[in-house]
């Protein structure tokens, strides 16, 4: 296999902001562009909060984004929870300041734990596991963290009572997730 090209496993987290919609057009439509920009960037400075009090490096680990959302890919699935609540920590203490309800930030997140094709010069990243990541992250309430079962079974049994009992998960495709 070419060097370049990792096959491992990996835990993929999908984080999005929820309704980001709205405050998109809301913010370009009354501060322009440079509104937008600095939207995103504020969004962005949230996981940058948490990746940093982990000491990651996103350039390591954020290998995709769009405007609302970031695909994480992480070697512990313990860090993809510790990750989780860091930027539940600073959207919450963010939050606080804020009186407007449509001014406040919320997330929305899904993680999963499989295998994994990294090819590293490309940033691109190959796996169903990718597809399940998104579909649970679309399944969780604001500022909630919605892990598969494999995710779960490698937490320590003391992060396993952070979650509910496992459910099962219908996305829009009628695909089914197991899921906590």
């Amino acid at each position: 296999m070419d060097s370049d090209i990792l096959n491992t496993e990996k835990t993929v987290m999908e984080v999005d902001v929820v309704e980001y919609t709205r405050g998109a057009i809301n913010m370009q439509e009354n501060i322009g562009l440079p509104g937008l920009k600095m939207y995103e960037d504020q969004n962005r400075e949230f996981i940058n909060y948490g990746l940093k009090c982990l000491g990651l490096d996103r350039d390591d680990v954020v290998l995709g984004e769009a405007g609302d959302n970031a695909i994480i890919v992480l070697d512990d699935v313990e860090v993809a929870h510790t990750l989780a609540q860091l930027i539940h920590q600073a959207t919450d203490e963010y939050n606080q300041s804020r009186s407007i309800e449509s001014a406040k930030r919320y997330f929305r997140m899904g993680a999963a734990t499989g295998d994994l094709l990294i090819e590293k010069s490309e940033r691109r990243i190959i796996g169903t596991v990718i597809t399940r990541a998104v579909r649970l992250e679309t399944a969780a309430e604001k500022g909630q963290l919605v892990i598969d079962v494999r995710t779960f079974q490698k937490l320590s049994p003391e992060l396993q009572k952070s979650y509910s009992e496992e459910q099962v998960i219908k996305s829009k495709n009628g695909e089914h997730y197991r899921a906590h």
